[in-house]
């Protein structure tokens, strides 16, 4: 990483990237935001917050997730019981069926 300072100022990461503290130290503890522990305090390159947005950016839009077929399974037995449901609802509130 590059040591260069253009600043002296610190700049507030958490509302640039509109995180809290804790979730960016957790971003540079594991590599996603490129950063440096100084004294105490992570000292972020501007390139790399520049390089985390937009990966995050494309990461957000990108919908290229295929769920497993157990996944599959589970959203279809989901779905199936919610319109059986709705079923037995529709004919409670028709007078179909007794209690």
């Amino acid at each position: 990483m590059s040591h260069e300072i253009r600043s002296a100022k610190p700049i507030p990461i958490a509302d640039i990237l509109g995180k809290g503290y804790d979730t960016i130290s957790g971003y540079c503890r594991s590599g996603e935001l490129e950063a440096e522990k100084i004294k105490g305090a992570w000292a972020i390159p501007k390139s790399s917050i520049r390089k985390f947005k937009e990966q995050r950016n494309k990461a957000k839009y990108r919908n290229d997730w295929e769920p497993s077929e157990e996944q599959r399974e589970e959203m279809k037995t989901v779905l199936l019981d919610l319109i059986q449901a709705n079923q037995n609802k529709r004919a409670l509130y028709q007078g179909e069926v007794k209690i």
